[in-house]
């Protein structure tokens, strides 16, 4: 439900592992996926939580720019719906997006990409440990539910080691 009035955008699949550098140093799009919309926030969880070289505290910062960025740049009329105000709610948004984009990409990269598995796992975990102490009354409604996902993460990080 977090997720529910979320500013989508199209997602077009970015992450550190479809983007490069050519010899001159340009960004080169390595895969570059049809969009679909999708709450801005996957976005933010696909580039910073897929590895393990920044803290809470630095990604969230990014993702805070991120979402200023947003907002200065729209074209056009911007009407309310269309801007970031709450950053708590699109805090929370981005702790669940964490969650959700780790179950989605743990079968792709559970036997090729260790690190990324572990990351993403980890980073989940971590996510459903801010939404209990953060955001206690959001959690205490799904309470159960964050304790058996909490459970289902720690096992799918230990499952192959």
């Amino acid at each position: 439900l977090s997720l529910d009035g979320i500013v989508r955008v199209y997602n077009r699949d970015a992450h550190g592992r479809n983007w490069g550098f050519d010899e001159f140093g340009n960004v080169l799009i390595l895969d570059n996926e049809p969009g679909r919309k999708v709450p801005i926030v996957f976005d933010d969880a696909n580039l910073l939580d897929q590895y393990d070289f920044l803290g809470y505290e630095d990604r969230l910062e990014i993702c805070r720019r991120h979402w200023n960025s947003f907002n200065e740049n729209r074209e056009g009329e911007v009407y309310s719906e269309d801007r970031i105000e709450d950053k708590d709610r699109y805090e929370l948004a981005y702790l669940n997006a964490i969650i959700v984009r780790a179950l989605e990409i743990y079968s792709q990269v559970r036997e090729t990409r260790q690190d990324i598995k572990n990351a993403s796992l980890t980073n989940a975990i971590e996510s459903v440990q801010i939404i209990r102490n953060k955001f206690n009354s959001y959690y205490s409604r799904y309470d159960s539910k964050y304790r058996s996902l909490e459970e289902s993460l720690q096992n799918l990080k230990a499952y192959d080691g």
